[in-house]
């Protein structure tokens, strides 16, 4: 039985509780004043397609970033999600069947873990590199438009949650001491594929890879 996202969300944040206690110990320690850390906002834009799967015209979306750099020039980073891909309208790919239509959008909520490192501050620029992992809970809302019906909604097209790789670079600079802007860019791959179905048939395994745009802000926390 497949849960509604908002509730695969609760499980996934009491499953990173642990986590948060062990943050909330560092926050009260001596050594916190030491560490570099900030919270991050971008806007993401994708360009889907990248292979044979031909379902999605493009996806946007944000993403906040928790980044910690206690092992400065290596930090970490956890990050919290959510997109829109639009279906392209018809696709030779997944297997719906000659003349069926597609219509709607699919939600993702990519959430993760990351592996940085920043190259040196040129007066107040900053190159990162990031690689990181993320779960994808996926929500369909897609419509199919057979020949002489059509259906809507996970009843109609489900797509089950699956596992990306992400590889990114940006761009930083300061724009006070605490604030800063970034713009990059970067490539997603799946390493585990959602499975995607019908009420009557299963279809090909959905597919998220792609190149990425992203712009956004970066507060400093200390």
């Amino acid at each position: 039985m497949r849960f509604p996202i908002v509730i695969r969300l609760v499980l996934v944040a009491a499953a990173l509780a642990p986590a948060s206690a062990v943050a909330q110990y560092w926050d009260e320690s001596q050594y916190w004043e030491y560490v570099d850390t900030e919270i991050r906002l971008s806007l993401n834009y994708w360009i889907p397609g990248d292979g044979d799967f031909d379902v999605y015209d493009n996806g946007y979306g944000t993403e906040v970033q928790y980044r910690n750099w206690y092992y400065d020039p290596i930090g970490f980073g956890l990050s919290l999600g959510v997109a829109h891909w639009k279906v392209a309208g018809t696709s030779g790919d997944l297997g719906i069947g000659p003349g069926a239509t597609l219509d709607g959008t699919v939600t993702l909520v990519p959430l993760g873990a990351s592996v940085l490192y920043r190259f040196g501050d040129w007066d107040g620029q900053t190159l990162t590199l990031e690689a990181g992992l993320r779960y994808v809970l996926a929500d369909s809302d897609v419509r199919i438009n057979y020949a002489n019906r059509s259906c809507n909604g996970e009843d109609c097209y489900d797509i089950s949650d699956g596992l990306i790789a992400v590889f990114a670079g940006d761009y930083e600079r300061d724009l006070t001491e605490q604030w800063a802007f970034f713009l990059g860019g970067g490539y997603q791959d799946d390493l585990i594929r959602g499975d995607t179905e019908t009420i009557d048939r299963n279809l090909r395994d959905n597919e998220i890879k792609g190149f990425f745009m992203r712009v956004g802000a970066k507060r400093t926390l200390q």
